[in-house]
C-alpha cells in the first residue's frame, strides 16, 4: 500500500513539471512570433510611407479628341437678288461666307472636295409669291439634291430647303443650278448653299 502511494506522487510531480515546461515553451513561442510580427508590421509601415511620399496627385484633364486631318466647312448667301435665270446661269454665294479649308472657289462658285469622304450639302432657295423656282445641287453635272418653292391655292410657299449626305471623291465639284420656274432668286440672306466634311474616307 505504501509503495503505490509513492508511485502516484512521483507521477503527479512529473506531469506538473511537463506542463510547466510546455507552458514556458508556448509562452516563448508566442513572444517570438509577436516580435516577428511586430518587426514585419514596422517594415510594411516604412514601405507604405516611402511609397506615399512618391505619389503625386494627378492634375491631368481628359484631352480633347484630335481634330480630323482635314476640316472643311462652307456656307454662303447670295449678295443680291438674281433675275433672268436660265439653266446655264451661274451663282456665286459669296456673302456671309464661311470657307474653312477653302472648298469654295470664287472664280466659278463651285464647292470642291479637297479630300474623299462623306459630305453634308444643303441648298435653300427663296422667292416671293406668286413666283416659284426649282433649283438643284449638281455634282459633276449630275443632280444630288432638288429644292422647289411654289404657290398653291390654299397656302403659299416662298422658301424651300433640302439637305443630303453625299459620298464625294477628292476633286468632285458641287454647285447650284437653276432648273425651271420663275426666273428670279431672292437674296436677303435666305438663299443659301452650305457644305461640310462629315468624315474622311
Amino acid at each position: 500500500m505504501l509503495v503505490t502511494t509513492v508511485i502516484f506522487v512521483c507521477v503527479s510531480l512529473t506531469s506538473a513539471a511537463d506542463s510547466a515546461s510546455q507552458l514556458r515553451f508556448l509562452i516563448n513561442e508566442e513572444t517570438t512570433l509577436r516580435e516577428t510580427l511586430t518587426t514585419r508590421v514596422h517594415a510594411l509601415r516604412q514601405r507604405m510611407e516611402a511609397l506615399a511620399s512618391t505619389i503625386v496627385p494627378c492634375s491631368c484633364t481628359t484631352p480633347p479628341p484630335p481634330p480630323p486631318v482635314f476640316q472643311v466647312a462652307y456656307t454662303g448667301t447670295l449678295p443680291a437678288t438674281v433675275s433672268g435665270l436660265t439653266t446655264s446661269s451661274g451663282f456665286n454665294f459669296t456673302s456671309d461666307l464661311i470657307n474653312v479649308g477653302a472648298p469654295f472657289t470664287f472664280n466659278d462658285g463651285h464647292f470642291q472636295a479637297p479630300v474623299s469622304g462623306i459630305y453634308g450639302l444643303s441648298l435653300t432657295a427663296y422667292v416671293s409669291s406668286p413666283y416659284w423656282v426649282s433649283m438643284q445641287l449638281k455634282r459633276n453635272n449630275g443632280p444630288v439634291l432638288l429644292v422647289k418653292t411654289g404657290h398653291y391655292t390654299s397656302r403659299q410657299l416662298s422658301m424651300g430647303t433640302n439637305f443630303v449626305l453625299v459620298n464625294m471623291t477628292r476633286g468632285d465639284e458641287v454647285w447650284p443650278a437653276y432648273e425651271t420656274g420663275s426666273t428670279y432668286l431672292w437674296a436677303e440672306g435666305i438663299s443659301t448653299v452650305s457644305g461640310f466634311l462629315l468624315y474622311q474616307l
